[in-house]
């Protein structure tokens, strides 16, 4: 004796099959995938940091407000960012962030296009902008060289790269930040910044 079933049931059954081993297909997919990609990056590290940084500033104008003014830059313990203190400066002050960042691990590392990010806090939150971004390199080896004869007046346009780019192992990039505070900020405002890098695993 054999069993009927309705036209709709049927359907619904064979959609029900077929769904399920789409689903099973799709999933079984995504594991080998996240697989491939556990068993690239545990084959080696990436470390990428940053290495020094340094501010330059103009002179040029708002002169009587520059013996008032302090500010200064470190790199975090583990490399990861870079962190600035800017304390009682002026409306319309303008300086560079110059930072060198290098691949120290043994996996090309991919930068995007938000290579760096930069966060803003206290009043410089609401004032404070990156008017203008270079990057230098990659370059073999030190860059410390090259790091020495930056000059923000004088930006050589034949060593400029761009985000996104690739990191390979043992390459480094000089990336050159300029900051400029609204004119319309208070005076005396003060605040901080933090730079990160984005780098991800490049596999190519």
């Amino acid at each position: 004796m054999s069993i009927k079933f309705p036209k709709g049931v049927f359907v619904i059954l064979v959609t029900t099959v077929l769904l399920s081993a789409a689903l099973t297909s799709y999933a079984y997919s995504m594991w080998y995938a996240k697989l491939g990609l556990d068993v690239f990056v545990k084959s080696g590290n990436l470390d990428v940091n940053f290495k020094c940084c340094k501010l330059i500033y103009c002179c040029c104008c708002c002169c009587s407000h520059h013996h008032r003014y302090r500010s200064n830059c470190w790199v975090s313990p583990d490399g990861s960012s870079i962190n600035v203190n800017l304390d009682n400066i002026y409306p319309g002050w303008s300086g560079w962030l110059v930072m060198l960042l290098k691949n120290e691990g043994s996996l090309p590392a991919k930068l995007g296009d938000d290579g760096v990010s930069v966060v803003t806090g206290g009043e410089l939150g609401k004032y404070m902008r990156v008017v203008r971004m270079y990057v230098f390199g990659p370059f073999k080896g030190t860059s410390l060289s090259l790091w020495k004869k930056i000059d923000v007046n004088n930006i050589r346009i034949p060593y400029l790269s761009k985000f996104p780019l690739v990191l390979d192992p043992g390459e480094g990039i000089i990336i050159l930040i300029k900051l400029h505070l609204s004119r319309n900020a208070p005076y005396g405002a003060s605040g901080t910044l933090s730079i990160r890098v984005n780098a991800e695993p490049y596999n190519g």
